[in-house]
């Protein structure tokens, strides 16, 4: 469900009224997000320090501080961090125990490295699917799409597995040996899993 805290706007009229605030149960982690190269924790102080990722005897910092440390290997930086979807201003939340660590290594690339690294993947990618070998691999895996796409059994076979294909909309067709297709819309072929 989540951890539910109790936080009071006091630079609102209605800051008598106490706002339920719910934080997941676990440890949020966040590898490589939007492709920057660090990874975050965000949770508790509790969760953290369970976690094993905090030096032992770590300063927490104060409201909406940070403290930054580095070993040689990582740099950190932990934060505390309104909970994702609280609404009112910061300094309601300076209370609250929810924390963002993050990590990235001291000598990793930067972005732009690391953007311009992927940037240069995707063209050799585009230069070698245009070759001659990467035409004919193209065209391979264009015949056995299209051969999983004709082959009756299999497609009868992915109606069996939830969520994989959605099912069809329309009439009731007779089937082509002409007895009725048992529900089955759209020319799909009728398939009755083993039991």
């Amino acid at each position: 469900m989540g951890n539910t805290a109790q936080i009071r706007l006091s630079d609102r009229e209605d800051s008598s009224h106490p706002i339920a605030l719910t934080t997941p149960d676990e440890l949020v982690i966040c590898i490589n997000p939007h492709r920057t190269g660090f990874a975050e924790f965000v949770g508790t102080r509790a969760m953290l320090e369970a976690e094993g990722v905090l030096p032992e005897k770590v300063i927490w910092p104060d409201g909406f501080d940070g403290k930054c440390w580095n070993d040689g290997q990582f740099r950190y930086w932990l934060r505390r961090q309104r909970p994702k979807g609280a609404k009112g201003p910061r300094k309601a939340f300076q209370g609250v125990d929810w924390w963002m660590l993050r990590w990235e290594p001291v000598n990793g690339p930067d972005f732009r490295e690391r953007e311009l690294a992927e940037k240069k993947k995707e063209l050799e990618d585009m230069i070698y699917l245009r070759s001659p070998a990467g035409i004919r691999e193209s065209g391979i895996a264009s015949e056995r799409y299209w051969a999983a796409v004709d082959d009756k059994k299999f497609q009868a076979f992915k109606t069996c597995i939830p969520g994989w294909v959605k099912p069809r909309r329309g009439r009731n067709t007779p089937s082509s040996d002409g007895g009725d297709s048992e529900g089955v819309t759209g020319g799909e072929v009728a398939f009755k899993a083993p039991r």
